[in-house]
């Protein structure tokens, strides 16, 4: 896959990634940039700035910012974010959609996850250990309940589980709810 970035911050970039990336970098690397980046593409804003455009467009350089993601086969995911005469317009694009905008966007919000809860939590974790403990064990649990082992939730549920446990994600049991049942109390909740 490949993630471009137009008048995202303060460098235009792109970047190959894999289905599972680690990002190091110095402070002011942009590791923050990629992340914000497909949090705006998965959801249309950026959690921790707000819903609104006005809020996403602080992360906007020249008065444009587009972000796309091109897959490993072909198919594209592209928003954009523009500052116009009256305010903000916002577009989404889904390249294998033929219909409204509301079918694009969620088409690339199934990219990442079942709902923009599960997406907004799984790709920033703030956004689910924010929560408290018992709705964090509720969501965890409903992530590992949902039968779909290779979203992107299911496999963060599963290195959340494994950091817990203090254990590598591949010594977990398949069924990842049997894992839940063995941990602490102190740490399930």
């Amino acid at each position: 896959m490949n993630l471009k970035l137009t008048g995202f911050k303060s460098v235009d970039r792109s970047i190959d990634l894999a289905r599972l990336n680690l990002i190091i970098g110095h402070n002011g690397a942009g590791k923050s940039a990629i992340a914000d980046a497909i949090r705006f593409l998965a959801l249309g804003h950026v959690p921790a700035l707000g819903k609104r455009e006005q809020d996403t467009a602080l992360l906007m350089n020249n008065g444009r910012l587009e972000v796309v993601l091109t897959l490993d086969d072909g198919r594209s995911a592209t928003r954009t974010l523009e500052r116009d005469a009256d305010g903000y317009r916002s577009t989404v694009r889904a390249s294998w959609i033929r219909g409204s905008r509301a079918e694009h966007d969620a088409a690339i919000l199934k990219l990442f996850g079942s709902d923009a809860e599960d997406v907004a939590e799984a790709l920033d974790i703030r956004e689910l250990l924010s929560l408290s403990p018992a709705k964090r064990s509720a969501r965890v649990e409903k992530m590992v309940g949902s039968g779909a082992t290779d979203t992107l939730p299911a496999r963060v549920a599963r290195l959340h589980v494994a950091r817990l446990l203090e254990q590598e994600p591949d010594q977990l049991p398949e069924k990842l709810s049997d894992a839940i049942s063995v941990l602490p109390p102190s740490r399930s909740s």
